[in-house]
């Protein structure tokens, strides 16, 4: 699910088709608004689907965005972002967090819920070396019921009319009490509460939701 605060966005969302019935899927945030953050989201999801499908890890693969971004942006903006790899065969999950929001990893049948936080920084701001050695790959073996799901902060960031925001613990309340509905269901939930918290009052971030569900 997406919705726009603006008619040009920085977030964005990315499928790719990989070999051996794998696909690589992607979220990301940019910094800032407008047409600035909306051309370096065009340009990221370029550089991310190419060295994706020259078969590159998730860490490799965002390693190439920053150095990318580095060159093309002297440091001026930065991108938070996850990229992940579905192997749906064998259900599993290699992915890895650069300066994100953590992803959630809920079961229906379980009830267990995890933030998934594996450590990575922004996209655009540090030299390779360093970006590089900040990342870790992570792997998710995914059980039947299990709810893999990504955001952006302009969900987590949305305010009511106190100026308070929703938080992910709002989020997981509605995971919790939703997941056992269809995904699209889900996605539509979370919108929806997202737009009741802020009672009326205008979008002031982009959000972006991303959901795998294993039935």
């Amino acid at each position: 699910r997406y919705e726009s605060c603006t008619e040009v966005s920085g977030d964005f969302y990315e499928f790719i088709q990989l070999p051996e019935g794998k696909i690589g899927f992607s979220q990301g945030d940019v910094s800032g608004h407008g047409m600035q953050a909306g051309l370096v989201m065009s340009m990221t999801k370029k550089i991310l689907a190419m060295n994706a499908r020259r078969g590159q890890s998730p860490s490799e693969v965002l390693s190439s965005v920053n150095e990318e971004l580095l060159t093309d942006l002297n440091g001026k903006t930065f991108v938070s972002m996850t990229y992940g790899i579905l192997d749906v065969n064998h259900r599993k999950i290699i992915w890895a967090r650069a300066g994100h929001n953590p992803s959630i990893l809920y079961n229906i049948h379980t009830k267990e819920l995890r933030s998934l936080k594996p450590p990575g920084m922004v996209a655009g701001l540090r030299d390779t070396f360093s970006f590089r050695n900040t990342l870790r790959e992570e792997e998710l073996i995914l059980h039947r019921g299990d709810i893999f799901l990504m955001y952006t902060d302009g969900l987590t960031e949305t305010a009511n009319r106190q100026n308070e925001p929703y938080r992910q613990e709002k989020l997981e309340d509605v995971i919790k009490a939703w997941g056992h509905l269809d995904v699209n269901d889900l996605l539509d939930r979370i919108m929806d509460s997202a737009r009741t918290y802020r009672g009326g009052g205008p979008l002031t971030d982009d959000i972006t939701l991303l959901a795998i569900k294993v039935e």
